[in-house]
């Protein structure tokens, strides 16, 4: 089993208890900010958006937004919590979307689970159905190793983690074609891992980086 099948395998395993903790960690403030830049009725597309609970923040603000993930269960669970929301079983690394299709991009504790290979498909791939001047949010785990680890939060089967500095983070941003507009430090949103920070980003497709879809 690959690296991405054993993380899918840890959300399948137990969805419930993931939605659980993690009901009430939308990132509102970022979702303010992302939203002041997008134009009005904008289409964005939640990467790796679990059982849909930040698709759905952006539904409730007028957004037409999709959201994709891997994870057959977390989609099982959010098709019956927020059936208004458009969830579909995709890979952020091949996205199933012509070019430049959507305004915004918003990919949240995602790319955290990827290999710096495959952060750059995937950040290629927003790159390429992102309309021009489109808007990229994401956020990171701070640290600089990378790690297979089980975590008591919400899932009980072991994740790879692949942790990001400020500056590695920014760096792939413009590789891929990026322009940074936003970066901030920011604490763990659950209490008890007070020590963890993270790197949440915004920022807008430039020229360079298109990845034609094969």
């Amino acid at each position: 089993m690959d690296y991405v099948r054993k993380t899918i395998f840890a959300y399948n395993s137990n969805p419930q208890k993931y939605i659980d903790k993690t009901m009430n960690m939308v990132p509102y403030d970022w979702v303010d900010k992302m939203e002041k830049l997008l134009p009005p009725d904008a289409k964005v597309l939640d990467a790796g958006c679990a059982y849909g609970r930040d698709a759905n923040e952006f539904f409730e603000r007028g957004f037409n937004v999709v959201g994709v993930d891997l994870s057959e269960e977390l989609l099982a669970k959010g098709h019956n919590k927020f059936p208004k929301v458009t969830l579909k079983h995709m890979d952020v690394r091949k996205l199933e979307f012509p070019n430049e299709t959507f305004d915004g991009v918003w990919c949240n504790a995602v790319l955290l689970h990827l290999t710096d290979p495959d952060i750059e498909k995937s950040l290629k791939e927003f790159h390429r159905v992102l309309k021009k001047d489109g808007i990229l949010y994401t956020s990171f785990q701070e640290g600089d190793d990378t790690e297979e680890r089980i975590t008591t939060f919400g899932v009980d089967a072991p994740r790879f983690f692949n942790l990001k500095s400020k500056d590695d983070i920014e760096e792939m941003l413009m590789n891929a074609g990026f322009t940074l507009y936003d970066s901030e430090r920011t604490d763990d949103m659950r209490t008890e891992q007070e020590d963890k920070k993270w790197i949440s980003t915004i920022s807008k497709k430039t020229e360079g980086g298109e990845q034609e879809n094969e």
